[in-house]
Parts: structure tokens; C-alpha cells; sequence
């Protein structure tokens, strides 16, 4: 079983906040609701960086009947929980079509300082990468594709692979992701996330150590705690 050097996404290895802001804008627009964003999904501490959370996505958009009859009217279906991920499909494709019409100087812009310097030293002695995220795989593999590098992680782990075969979504900090990287015959060593709390006990729970370190930090400094 391989021990790995495991990083958060979303506020750690890069500053994703405008990608996800953006494809909930214009979800927004193409539902024609006439609200803006904060209104629909308000803010939620320990969410700063990504707005799917699902409960959210129910109290913004459907606890408003009148927004909840434009989102069923659109997708043809009523039951709340299948309108919430429906509404977070349809996200995920204005997200990543977001990603790709960007300009690769500012999507390189996003990354965490030194990151790419930090993560080939890494794979010169020989260090498996990977990603533990609640953000979709897809949303996660599209942004490392526009920036050159998703080939140089080992493997992603994001919600569709936090979710059980019945359906439920065992999102961070629970120990489920242990689960998943048994299957994969993977260890997390250390798990570097930008959240002292939710990150922190993930990782505590995941048997790891804990590293914190957001987009802003110089992840070549961080080379000297792995080592």
C-alpha cells in the first residue's frame, strides 16, 4: 500500500472561487431567476471557496417558491432532491466550459504559489500526489488540464467517489475516503488543506498528519515539512 502527499483543491491548490461563482451566475441567468447569486446561495462559514453545498442548494433555491417553480418548470421535476442535482449538473457544465474559454495565463494565475515547482520536486524523489475534494471530479480534472498538470497527479478523489453506492455523499471530514483509498491500495500520509477545522479532522480521522497551506502560501515552503 502506497503512503501519498494528499491536497485539498479548492482554496489550496488553487483560488477557485471565481470559477465556481461564475458557474452559478450564470445557471442563475440561463433559469432566469432574478436574483443575484448571494441572495440564492448566502454565505456559510467553512464554505468560502465553493458553493455546492447541497443544503444550501435547497434552502436558496428551492426554499423560495418562486424560484423553485422557474428551476422545476426547467428541468421537468419537482422532488427536491433530484431538482439539487440537477441544478449542481447543470453548474458543472457552465463551470468547466467557464474553465476552458479562459485565457491560460489567468488560469495559471489561480494556482497556488510555487505549486508547480513543488509538485515536480515532489515527483523527483519519487512521491505519489493525489487530491481528496467535495468538488466534482470533472470540475477538479478540466481546471489541471487547462493548467498542464493533471498528469501529474496519481488520482483524484472527488464527490462522485465520496458518495456511496446508495447514493449518499460522506463528504468531509468523514473517514469514508479511507474506504475508497483501500480499493485504490493508497495511504494518505499527509493532507494539506487550507481549513483548521473540517481539513484538520479529516485528517485526524483519516489516520494522516495535517498540513495547512491555502493558494496564497509558498508551497515550496511546505517541501520542508514533508521532509
Amino acid at each position: 500500500m502506497k503512503n501519498n502527499i494528499v491536497f485539498d483543491f479548492d482554496g489550496t491548490l488553487a483560488r477557485t472561487t471565481p470559477y465556481h461563482r461564475l458557474g452559478w451566475e450564470l445557471a442563475i441567468q440561463e433559469l432566469n431567476i432574478n436574483k443575484d447569486l448571494d441572495h440564492v446561495l448566502s454565505y456559510v462559514p467553512n464554505l468560502t471557496e465553493r458553493f455546492d453545498s447541497y443544503n444550501r442548494i435547497k434552502t436558496g433555491f428551492l426554499g423560495d417558491m418562486e424560484i423553485k417553480s422557474k428551476v422545476s418548470a426547467y428541468f421537468g421535476e419537482d422532488r427536491d432532491a433530484l431538482l439539487a442535482k440537477k441544478l449542481v449538473d447543470l453548474k458543472e457544465s457552465l463551470t468547466i466550459n467557464a474553465i476552458f474559454q479562459e485565457n491560460v495565463a489567468q488560469t495559471l494565475n489561480n494556482l497556488g504559489v510555487n505549486l508547480l515547482s513543488s509538485l515536480n520536486a515532489l515527483k523527483s524523489i519519487g512521491m505519489s500526489i493525489g487530491i481528496i475534494s467535495s468538488t466534482r471530479e470533472p470540475i477538479i480534472c478540466s481546471f489541471l488540464h487547462k493548467c498542464g498538470i493533471l498528469e501529474t497527479f496519481d488520482f483524484i478523489i472527488g464527490e462522485e467517489s465520496l458518495t456511496s453506492d446508495n447514493g449518499t455523499l460522506f463528504d468531509k471530514p468523514n473517514p469514508y475516503v479511507k474506504k475508497v483509498l483501500d480499493k485504490m491500495d493508497q495511504k494518505m500520509s499527509h493532507y494539506i488543506g487550507d481549513n483548521e477545522i473540517i481539513d484538520k479532522e479529516f485528517a485526524e480521522a483519516c489516520e494522516a498528519e495535517f498540513i495547512y497551506a491555502d493558494y496564497k502560501t509558498n508551497f515550496l515552503d511546505i517541501l520542508n515539512k514533508l521532509s
